[in-house]
């Protein structure tokens, strides 16, 4: 009688272990379709009234942000003096590694705002993503190898040097100084080719756009 049970719990066990394997694949299946949908309930266009909403949020938003910067700018530059000033003296006093520090910190918060003191070159320009409304200059080499989403306005994540060379405002391998002008979130982005470069469309991207000319 207890082998008889051991046979019958055994079997009961086998059956359910069975029974199990056949379920799980139909549960993951139904939650894959569930993950689907709701995905592409994400990805569906909004209603005319709610995009509506949203653009007149972000010209606002563009307004405000350019207000903002272009009072800081005067700030900016009263503090690339002071510090100036500062490194400065310490320079005189022979402390010159302090004063390249005061330099670096100069850099940060206050290079190119003109042609004559621009940033270095730098893959993207997602450190500057809160600069809105405001012009930078950075001094780059041209290329076409980076990738790029818009065609002016492109994202703030595209390849800067690619960028420029797309919008003409530099060939590829040349070393020049350019002007970039950042803004705010686009709704979507038109990719193009032209000089040389093809950039790619993009949807709403929520980290800030730019547009970038030659130092004129």
């Amino acid at each position: 009688m207890f082998r008889k049970r051991i046979v019958l719990c055994s079997l009961a066990s086998i059956a359910a272990l069975a029974l199990a394997l056949c379920v799980a694949p139909l549960k993951a299946q139904t939650i894959a379709l569930d993950v689907t949908a709701a995905a592409n309930a994400t990805a569906a266009p909004l209603p005319k009234e709610a995009q509506a909403a949203i653009s007149a949020f972000q010209e606002e938003q563009r307004k405000i942000y350019a207000e903002a910067e272009a009072k800081l700018v005067p700030a900016r530059k009263a503090l690339s003096e002071r510090l100036e000033a500062v490194a400065a003296k310490l320079d005189a006093a022979g402390e010159d590694q302090l004063a390249a520090h005061v330099r670096s910190k100069r850099a940060e918060y206050t290079s190119g705002l003109d042609a004559k003191d621009p940033l270095p070159q730098t893959q993207n320009l997602l450190a500057h993503k809160d600069r809105i409304g405001q012009s930078l200059y950075f001094k780059i080499t041209g290329r076409t190898t980076g990738s790029v989403w818009g065609s002016g306005p492109y994202t703030n994540d595209s390849d800067l040097a690619t960028a420029a060379v797309h919008a003409g405002a530099i060939k590829d391998g040349e070393t020049a100084v350019i002007k970039v002008t950042l803004s705010a979130n686009e709704n979507a982005y038109k990719g193009s080719k032209q000089n040389g470069v093809t950039t790619s469309d993009w949807g709403p991207f929520q980290q800030g756009s730019f547009k970038v000319e030659k130092d004129k």
